[in-house]
């Protein structure tokens, strides 16, 4: 052990040099007095030729007690020069890192042997090393392990983990007189890792354990002590699970980077949890199973107990009493990691989740300061479904994975759903692409899960397809879109399928491709219309409503007032169960807005008709007004309530109503900022272009230009 004891009386260093992280080095400039302090040595103080200096301190403080003969020390930097050249090397690297450390007195930190022949650095007194001092902070807790209360040596086992803050030299990894020093101190790091996490364990500070142990463990996959230690901490939790991901990520690394099996009693634990899981499932369907017979089911067939779904909703009865919702979704969180056996089930999982969010969503309209914890859940179950992605596309497609993948997948999208109700574009764009491809290779695998990852990949191709939307892209929407109705279709979800083709019949209608919109919207009609068909009326109305500003585009009027009609009746007078992807993007606010789509769109076939064309546009206006007086009980997404405020814009341009105008542009210009959409920006300034031709004069539509371009 080269370090030396830390010490309450520690005298100030003249030097300070950090090699756990990038390499840095600092200067005491202040000698006397409180507090001292330090400043970074860098740029033209480390001279001219900076990497052979650095590279002769890296190798001293990398060597036993700072110590090295000039001999070692030029063979090693300099092998494959002759001796003489090595020496005058070395005689100047030595001569540029002598006047470097140097202290305000004139002495060198830098020093010479007696005899002539080795070179060294100080002590710590002189010239502290952060290594060092991890490495005393580590002798001093476990010597203190014997004659300390437990509360004081987790404080000096705290005082080591915090002094520990990167990798030894890691610009350095692989160099050959740096790897026995960094093998050192990882051994080093490691112990104190799991004494630390062994503490606050045994002290009832679970949480703190977990965090350690997890920070640790990912960067180091294939310490197996530590991952034991991490999965029975995690399963004495309850969470057998979560244990069983991080079995599953470090045996794929073993098998990667090591090319060795886990040990045997990772594979022992790893079998128990997998009993485990089992067990509680056929306890709680009330079913009493052979559990050895059962565990060698669950690896070829899907265990459906008599009542599939008791695990989550028994979630949810117990959390009824909850006044917190924050607490309420974390049952459901845990419902959700322990969905195990009932993956081909997660449209149920899907509705379950749907009405919790909906809460959420319901509440936060009273209570400004639920928005960021809603906003923090959304993006926790938006981020579920990653951990399990490498495994997926490394070709670990074993019913455990995927028993665990597709469940994460089915809440990450409700969650993604709801997301594109408010300001969550960003973390839709940024979350939903980084596993969708491992989902849409399962939907493209035949397998008893083939259709579930097709449902869920369906709606992950529709989010993206939104997401293109509002960042303009077109060919990228198309492609989204047609990834969906392929997917929809093989799904075997007729009411799925049917609200892609709107979506597709959408993106048609807003190329100007209105033959082939018309054609995909009389498709979707003919399914719903079918006497089996099981398409709710809330689908019926989106579908007959969408097709009536279609026909309205095309000077079709009386098969837009037809639809028109049919979408009225359809419309539902009491809420029912919808699917998340139908309710959290049709309601009464998109069938009075597609209402008002089709009453504009038959305006502007009508304008040599002047008074025929102003009753459909003041048509449209009231059809579009009613949204504002739907309720608070009535959320209406913000991406859709900025597309009806411009709608609205539009309207008033049309009826000459230039202070609507102004208002409805302001509100719509400003809403499209905040919510980061060029989609709705787009729309904005077209409308405003119009403006400029119909009023070329006015000032007040020329400074508009202010809050568009």
């Amino acid at each position: 052990m080269r370090a030396q004891t830390v010490t309450q009386t520690l005298v100030h260093p003249a030097f300070r040099i950090f090699v756990l992280g990038p390499l840095r080095l600092e200067r005491r400039i202040c000698l006397t007095g409180e507090p001292v302090q330090f400043t970074e040595i860098e740029g033209k103080a480390l001279g001219d030729r900076p990497g052979v200096m650095l590279a002769l301190l890296k190798l001293l403080l990398s060597s036993e007690q700072r110590h090295a003969t000039k001999a070692l020390l030029a063979e090693t930097l300099w092998p494959e020069a002759e001796e003489e050249s090595s020496q005058r090397s070395l005689r100047m690297a030595k001569h540029e890192l002598s006047k470097l450390l140097r202290t305000p007195e004139g002495h060198s930190l830098l020093r010479e042997t007696p005899d002539g022949l080795g070179l060294y650095l100080v002590s710590q007194d002189e010239l502290e090393v952060d290594a060092d001092v991890f490495e005393a902070a580590v002798q001093e807790a476990s010597q203190a392990e014997q004659t300390s209360p437990p509360e004081q040596v987790l404080c000096l086992w705290q005082h080591a983990y915090d002094v520990w803050t990167g990798v030894y030299l890691p610009g350095d990894v692989g160099v050959d007189w740096t790897e026995p020093r960094r093998l050192e101190l990882e051994t080093l790091y490691a112990l104190c890792v799991q004494r630390l996490a062994l503490l606050y364990r045994e002290s009832g500070q679970l949480s703190e354990a977990e965090r350690i142990l997890r920070s640790y463990w990912a960067t180091h996959l294939t310490d197996e002590e530590v991952l034991l230690q991490l999965m029975e901490l995690v399963a004495a939790q309850g969470k057998p699970l979560t244990a069983l991901r991080f079995y599953h990520v470090s045996l794929q690394a073993l098998r990667q980077e090591l090319d060795v099996a886990p040990c045997e009693q990772l594979r022992l634990l790893a079998g128990q949890l997998r009993k485990q899981r089992i067990a509680v499932s056929f306890a709680l369907a009330g079913m009493h199973q052979d559990l050895d017979a059962s565990y060698r089911l669950s690896s070829d067939g899907l265990l459906q107990p008599a009542s599939i779904f008791m695990l989550s909703e028994m979630a949810l009865e117990e959390a009824e009493s909850v006044t917190a919702l924050g607490e309420r979704t974390m049952r459901l969180i845990q419902a959700i990691t322990r969905w195990y056996g009932r993956a081909v089930f997660c449209d149920h999982l899907q509705g379950l989740l749907h009405q919790e969010l909906e809460r959420w969503t319901t509440m936060t309209q009273s209570n400004d300061e639920l928005v960021m914890s809603r906003r923090t859940a959304l993006a926790t179950l938006a981020a579920m479904p990653l951990g399990l992605v490498p495994a997926i596309l490394a070709g670990q497609r074993s019913p455990l994975v995927l028993e665990e993948f597709l469940p994460e997948c089915a809440a990450s999208i409700s969650a993604c759903w709801h997301l594109m109700m408010g300001d969550g574009l960003a973390t839709v764009a940024t979350q939903l692409p980084k596993y969708l491809p491992a989902l849409e290779i399962l939907a493209q695998q035949p397998s008893r899960y083939q259709k579930i990852a097709a449902k869920l990949t369906a709606q992950g191709y529709l989010l993206m397809s939104l997401v293109a939307l509002h960042s303009l892209n077109g060919p990228l929407r198309e492609a989204y879109c047609w990834r969906a109705e392929r997917c929809g279709r093989e799904s075997g979800d007729q009411a799925l399928y049917v609200a892609v083709l709107l979506f597709l019949a959408c993106l048609l209608y807003e190329e100007n491709k209105l033959d082939k919109s018309l054609s995909v919207y009389e498709k979707a009609m003919v399914i719903v219309s079918h006497p089996s068909s099981q398409a709710s009326p809330l689908l019926k109305n989106k579908v007959f409503v969408n097709a009536a500003a279609c026909y309205a585009q095309v000077g079709r009027v009386q098969e837009a007032l037809r639809c028109l009609g049919k979408a009225r009746e359809f419309f539902p007078k009491e809420a029912h169960d919808e699917p998340v992807y139908l309710s959290t993007d049709h309601g009464e606010y998109a069938m009075l807005q597609w209402e008002g789509q089709t009453y504009q769109n038959l305006g502007k076939f009508s304008f040599d008709l002047p008074k025929r064309s102003r009753v459909l546009y003041t048509a449209a206006q009231a059809s579009l007004a009613q949204i504002g007086d739907l309720g608070p009980a009535i959320v209406v997404p913000e991406r859709l309530r900025l597309e009806i405020i411009n709608q609205q814009a539009a309207t008033a341009l049309a009826l000459n109503d230039m202070d609507r105008f102004q208002a409805y542009l302001k509100e719509g210009a400003l809403g499209a900022k905040a919510l980061g959409s060029e989609k709705r920006k787009q729309e904005a300034i077209d409308n405003w272009r119009l403006a400029r031709l119909r009023w070329p004069d006015e000032m007040v539509i020329k400074d508009l230009a202010d809050l568009l371009l």
